[in-house]
């Protein structure tokens, strides 16, 4: 069996939001043998770090089955060395060819930080610098362009931490990607500058 590319896992990841979107999503059901069968082992398309808000569940977001997705999820989704673990085992031992940083609009942590809100030192050290680096590219940011900043921080800060997913990138086998998910239309707009 061919391996799967990375443009092709994200236009599989891509339909599968058209569907969400669209009100459509696939009907799955899991009886005894699939969840034996899943139970006995993982074959992922992709890995998504995502954040831990209630309403950002990949799975649902991009209509997947159990067992597609390896997913991170953490406050603002950031790339902080708790999520290096995630994405080494996701790149380096099920060799997904994608990985996607998903933010969302409205972000909490994102506002957090932004607008001094309820935060706290892990956020701004974490959403700091993408702050910083959106200041340099635009003045003052709104909300939602510093989530994409964010979203596109966290995915090149994810390739210099992960020395697995560094080195499958070099290669070509694999693209980490920065996206965001409009909360209120339901759809994920990949982001330029990956």
């Amino acid at each position: 069996m061919d391996r799967p590319t990375p443009r092709g896992v994200l236009l599989e990841l891509l339909e599968g939001n058209a569907r969400y979107v669209a009100g459509e999503p696939v009907t799955r059901a899991y009886p005894a043998e699939l969840r034996a069968t899943l139970a006995a082992e993982q074959s992922p398309i992709a890995a998504v770090v995502a954040c831990s808000d209630t309403r950002v569940a990949p799975e649902v977001i991009f209509d997947q089955p159990l067992g597609k997705l390896f997913v991170a999820r953490i406050p603002g989704n950031v790339a902080a060395e708790s999520v290096q673990w995630t994405v080494d085992l996701a790149v380096g031992h099920f060799k997904v060819p994608l990985v996607v940083v998903l933010g969302h609009s409205g972000c909490l942590a994102v506002s957090a930080v932004l607008n001094k809100g309820y935060s706290c030192s892990w956020v701004s050290t974490h959403i700091g610098p993408a702050l910083n680096q959106a200041r340099r590219r635009i003045g003052t940011p709104t909300i939602e362009q510093l989530v994409e900043e964010n979203a596109r921080f966290s995915a090149h800060r994810l390739v210099s931490l992960s020395s697995a997913l560094r080195s499958a990138v070099r290669a070509g086998e694999c693209e980490c990607v920065p996206a965001v998910l409009n909360m209120i239309s339901g759809e994920v707009a990949v982001l330029d500058g990956h």
